[in-house]
């Protein structure tokens, strides 16, 4: 579940979330909000993944290695990716030796 603040993380695991993400957090509101989270879930016996995600970049991600993160996604990966624009339509050739 998309969280955009610690509380909103506190109501998706009182919901049955397994798996939080903490979206557009800086790393050092992240390393307080995933310590929080993850004691809090630890303390009740909820084995809920943190996620961190909103911002980072591949230059970036070390700093979002920290205790009680689990998983580091960025879009950079898929949004910003070069794509190939082609076509796959087929000329038919009007010729004496096009199939019928």
């Amino acid at each position: 579940v998309e969280c955009q603040s610690e509380q909103e993380a506190y109501e998706a695991i009182d919901a049955g979330a397994d798996i939080v993400m903490l979206d557009n957090f800086t790393p050092d509101t992240l390393r307080l909000a995933a310590s929080n989270v993850k004691a809090k879930c630890l303390a009740s016996r909820n084995n809920v993944l943190i996620e961190a995600s909103g911002g980072i970049t591949e230059d970036t991600a070390a700093l979002y290695m920290l205790p009680g993160v689990d998983i580091i996604s960025f879009g950079t990966m898929t949004q910003s990716v070069p794509h190939v624009d082609f076509s796959l339509k087929i000329a038919h050739d009007s010729g004496s030796n096009a199939a019928p």
